[in-house]
């Protein structure tokens, strides 16, 4: 089904033909035709048209009509008169499913009414169409250039923002030669056909040769279910699994008593599995695909409906067609009911983890297809055995490349102090198996992370004298090198092998051992304090807030400022064990040599699996170890660029470096220093540059700077993305709000699919887990720097999932109304809440240290409030509020308790919701 939009220009009559033309050949179920300047005392006979009515508009009683509507005559459309406004050119339709309406807004108005008082008015009876559905389609010529800025463009896009509405017609639709004043023709293009939907809907722009207006079609795709299959899959048998059976079981079993690791390793290797296959052992079942509602009720009923059409197209019997068409409701009716419960099957089948499952799958978050397809040598195939090989040999093939004409330089390194060995106590081997997931995921050695948790009171004995055997002889076992690599998809298609990256499952104790080696590698040698990721109480938040200040303070200072970033290629890959053990402490020096060395991998697709490949070097991403090896392995990059006028701050393999002079030319030769220094650094450590991903932005919106890198001339950008979040260079952070407001309207057609399916408490759930997470990511960085028209628009991004649930599609309720019905926190609240929860993370550990040390600059204690200590702003620009330090004041003077004081993270949780969101308990 299509609907069309044309504005015909110049009249109707002249233009029948082309009308007539377009219905024959699209076929629309309506279509609005504009400028058709159709007067009130004509003949419109002349206007019919074969297997179409004529519908005209309202403003036919002002004597002239500019708009007109042709509809089938068989369409299950009606007109909604009662939603129309006899003063504007709006016509409105619907099959009780969707509404759809045309507009029209002429320069020419009625009734002695202004421009601005007449698309008010338009806007109003807007309004009145939206309020009565949830599902719209509104379009036509609202001659309002969509590409350009206006105070109507403004009213209107606020419109469609306060309607959940999403506009979908991109690029010029509008084209018109005009003269010059010195005779010269040029073309004049602009935007103004535009189509305003509540659901995704394709829309089509066809060039018009009788008409500067382009044609405008809608599309409705309906997209015929595949049939319902059924597959035979081997699985586990968790259905009589008992945790004490198993930890019992295993107690009765004998333990070796050497300490040979190799002996012990296969004694307790051969244990575990005998208990596994006696308490959960494997069997095949049968599953269906995802058309689960399709049972027996529903093929009786289809096959009751397909025989009556059957006499009935047989003998032409009316009774028979109107059972076809009332088992036909019957059907619908039923299929939708069955719909419903598979879904609520689905979301309460396994707790909290089957719910956020089933809704991930609706938003298309990490949801599995059936089958993957991919494209080998220019052909699509879904054989999993060849996608594994394929998989396989891309990923070899990739770091092969990578490391072709790369070389090392050990002498960069530090000579190392020798620490003395202490053996594992059982304590730290219980500490570890209790922090082990309790799930029933696995790696190539099939041995479930729950099953090894249940059992942990057991194997903390023999585990223990196999690790410090492992340690003491600088072996590591072989069974634990080899992982199971799972493709993910990074972006692009998902047909090319190119945009996935490997994630490896590896053995379950293998992961005990690695948090054990990790907890002694953090007690010999502490982190990078430039170093955000993969350490506690830090974050990519933390990371942008130390960015942020930094350049903050660089320009309050009023100094010139840049910053840059180097991408690194497939950085954890990249790692020589050669020179990554220069930088390990000597007792775990050959433990970890020969974990780095001779590991393997294969790649599984479903059921079947590539050919074992040998890594000669790197880590396997998903180690426990990985991230602090890659830790050691860069830890050099402070030491060698900070200084005064440069600062880094680093994030796993994305390191930001911050430059700052007194002037321009300055700054431009500090920034060429550091970039090579960085690059020729980098490659000394074996790492592959992207020069195509190598980023700079300069803070000054009238300048642009350029910088020679290796040859290259890398020129400065107005924004870059720092972990997720938008930098521009004004710092008003105007990019990354359009950006998360466009990531929230594309999940509102999920929400609305979710809101027939859940109730209001489940959906509230949804909206904080899935929408809020969006639109506040990082607010603690940008939130409060932004101007209060910008927060205006956060605020109706943030009311609209309130609004949804609430069924508050007249608006009648207030923000404040909605966040105390729905239990949700104002916009502020929230960022307030969160930037005093990590303002005290930050002062009660220290940690960042670079944040806490800009905090106790700015700290002041007072004598009779020695733990509730303040925080002055001492910027000298309105810039320098953008530092951390700066503008939290007024948050952290509502804090009514001495939260300086050591507390666990529930209690100051607890604490902090009291303070901003008392209307909740």
């Amino acid at each position: 089904m299509s609907v069309v939009f044309w504005n015909c220009a110049n009249g109707l009559v002249p233009k029948l033909d082309f009308v007539e033309f377009y219905l024959n050949s699209i076929k629309p179920e309506l279509m609005f035709v504009f400028e058709s300047e159709l007067k009130k005392d004509m003949d419109y006979s002349c206007l019919a048209i074969p297997r179409y009515d004529l519908h005209i508009s309202k403003t036919l009683c002002w004597g002239k009509a500019r708009m007109v509507t042709y509809i089938k005559s068989d369409s299950k459309f009606k007109r909604c008169e009662n939603l129309e406004d006899g003063e504007s050119e709006l016509m409105v339709y619907t099959n009780n499913k969707v509404i759809i309406s045309g507009v029209y807004r002429p320069f020419k108005t009625v009734n002695n009414h202004t421009q601005g008082s007449a698309f008010d008015k338009l806007l109003t009876s807007l309004d009145n169409v939206t309020k009565h559905h949830t599902e719209l389609i509104i379009g036509g010529d609202f001659n309002v250039n969509w590409e350009s800025s206006s105070c109507k463009k403004d009213a209107l896009e606020e419109w469609c923002e306060r309607s959940g509405l999403e506009q979908l017609v991109s690029g010029s639709t509008r084209r018109r030669e005009v003269k010059k004043v010195d005779g010269e023709k040029y073309l004049q293009s602009s935007c103004l056909d535009l189509v305003f939907a509540s659901s995704p809907v394709r829309t089509k722009i066809m060039p018009s040769a009788s008409s500067d207006h382009d044609i405008v079609e809608v599309l409705f795709e309906h997209h015929q279910s595949p049939k319902s299959m059924t597959k035979k899959v081997t699985t586990v048998d968790w259905r009589k699994y008992s945790p004490l059976k198993a930890a019992q079981l295993l107690s009765n079993l004998p333990f070796s008593i050497s300490d040979e690791p190799k002996a012990l390793f296969d004694n307790i290797m051969a244990n575990l599995y005998k208990v596994l296959n006696t308490v959960a052992p494997k069997r095949v079942i049968k599953i269906r695909d995802q058309h689960e509602f399709v049972n027996c009720e529903i093929t009786a009923i289809k096959k009751k409906r397909d025989r009556a059409w059957k006499i009935y197209k047989k003998f032409n019997s009316e009774k028979h067609m109107l059972k076809a068409r009332q088992l036909t409701k019957e059907l619908k009716k039923t299929i939708i009911s069955e719909k419903k419960r598979v879904f609520r099957a689905k979301l309460n089948s396994h707790g909290a983890q089957s719910f956020w499952n089933t809704i991930g799958n609706v938003f298309n978050i990490n949801s599995v297809k059936n089958t993957l397809e991919l494209k080998i040598d220019g052909e699509v195939t879904s054989d999993e055995g060849k996608i594994a090989e394929e998989f396989s040999k891309f990923f070899d093939t990739k770091i092969k490349r990578l490391i072709s004409g790369t070389s090392v330089n050990a002498s960069i390194y530090p000579a190392r102090c020798d620490e003395l060995w202490e053996p594992f106590s059982e304590n730290e081997i219980s500490d570890a198996l209790k922090g082990i997931k309790n799930k029933k995921s696995c790696g190539l050695d099939e041995l479930p992370m729950c099953f090894i948790k249940d059992c942990s009171m057991v194997l903390v004995s023999p585990l223990t004298r196999l690790f410090n055997g492992c340690v003491r002889t600088g072996w590591f076992p072989p069974d634990w090198k080899v992982a199971k690599i799972t493709p993910i998809h990074k972006k692009g298609k998902k047909d090319c092998v190119e945009n996935y990256r490997p994630v490896s499952g590896l053995p379950t104790i293998s992961k005990v051992f690695e948090k054990c080696l990790l907890k002694r590698l953090n007690l010999y040698q502490g982190d990078d304090v430039a170093q955000h990721g993969f350490r506690s109480d830090h974050s990519t938040v933390t990371a942008c807030l130390d960015v942020q200040s930094k350049i903050a303070q660089a320009l309050d200072k009023k100094l010139c400022t840049a910053i840059y970033t180097m991408d690194m290629s497939a950085a954890f890959d990249m790692l020589r064990k050669e020179l990554l053990v220069l930088n390990v402490p000597k007792p775990l020096e050959a433990i970890i040599k020969d974990f780095l060395s001779d590991r393997r991998a294969q790649v599984v697709i479903g059921s079947e699996c590539s050919t074992l490949k040998t890594i000669d070097i790197g880590v396997p991403q998903g180690s426990v170890l990985g991230p602090k090896l890659f830790s050691y392995y860069t830890a050099d990059l402070r030491a060698k660029m900070e200084s005064d006028d440069v600062k880094v701050v680093a994030y796993a393999d994305d390191a930001f470096v911050v430059c700052s002079a007194a002037d321009e030319e300055s700054l431009r030769e500090l920034c060429e220093l550091k970039m090579n220094e960085h690059l020729t650094w980098l490659r000394s450590i074996g790492m592959v540059v992207n020069p195509s991903k190598t980023e700079l932005m300069y803070f000054n919106k009238d300048r642009v700077l350029t910088v020679q890198c290796d040859g290259n001339s890398i020129r400065s950008s107005d924004s870059m993305r720092v972990l997720g979040i938008w930098f521009d260079k004004d710092l008003n952070w105007e990019r990354h709000l359009q950006t998360v407001v466009a990531n929230c309207r594309r999940i509102r057609p999920a929400l609305r699919t979710l809101k027939k399916k859940l109730n209001t408490n489940e959906l509230l759930q949804v909206v904080t887990s899935h929408y809020y997470s969006r639109l506040y990511y990082g607010c603690e960085v940008w939130y409060n720097c932004l101007k209060q028209n910008l927060k205006n628009k956060i605020a109706a991004v943030h009311y609209f999932p309130l609004r949804l649930s609430l069924n508050d599609f007249r608006r009648s309720m207030s923000y404040k109304q909605l966040s105390t019905r729905c239990k949700r926190a104002s916009p502020q609240e929230l960022v307030d809440f969160r930037v005093a929860k990590i303002v005290v993370s930050i002062c009660n550990n220290a940690d960042p240290f670079t944040l806490f040390q800009d905090l106790l600059a700015n700290a002041h204690y007072s004598n009779r409030l020695p733990l509730r200590p303040n925080f002055f702003d001492y910027s000298r620009l309105r810039i320098g509020r953008q530092s951390l330090q700066n503008r939290v004041s007024n948050i952290m003077s509502r804090l009514n308790f001495d939260w300086l004081d050591p507390m666990s993270p529930e209690a100051l949780r607890f604490k902090l919701k009291k303070c901003f969101f008392e209307y909740l308990n």
